[in-house]
């Protein structure tokens, strides 16, 4: 899979996946950190397999409790995640978690992780359009990667 298909992939996935307003999401409930099999049908459609949804209370620990016996179950898992965001000071992480700043924003997080090593995502911040990156670094990806071992 190319970049420019990872990334019509990812937009499909948020515009069917992801709240219109990421807002609409609470990040207390279990729904919203979720891992599940996906596959790519022969149009090209990531078809996310909702009868092996796993969910739990966060996201690092779906990942650890279902991501490895799901990847078994094929070549792709979607990963779904809520949380916040708040705006960086001069370029800097503010010195409170996003949680707790008075500007925080919610954010939902649709990644799509592949045993060949894709990785891309799309979020929806706010109610903002929704936006794509293939070229993420950090817990999160080396997390999902670690699915398939």
């Amino acid at each position: 899979m190319n970049n420019t298909q990872l990334e019509q992939r990812l937009l499909a996935m948020g515009e069917k996946y992801l709240p219109l307003m990421a807002s609409e999401s609470s990040e207390a409930s279990r729904e919203n950190h979720w891992v599940a099999p996906a596959s790519v049908d022969e149009n090209g459609e990531v078809i996310i397999n909702e009868n092996w949804k796993c969910e739990g209370g966060d996201v690092y620990e779906v990942i650890q409790n279902h991501g490895r016996l799901l990847s078994m179950t094929g070549d792709y898992l979607a990963l779904h995640t809520v949380g916040w965001a708040c705006p960086l000071i001069d370029g800097k992480e503010p010195d409170v978690p996003p949680s707790q700043h008075p500007d925080r924003v919610r954010v939902a997080l649709l990644c799509l992780v592949g045993r060949d090593g894709v990785f891309g995502s799309v979020v929806r911040i706010g109610d903002q359009e929704l936006m794509t990156e293939l070229d993420s670094r950090g817990n999160l990806r080396d997390e999902a990667l670690a699915m398939f071992g």
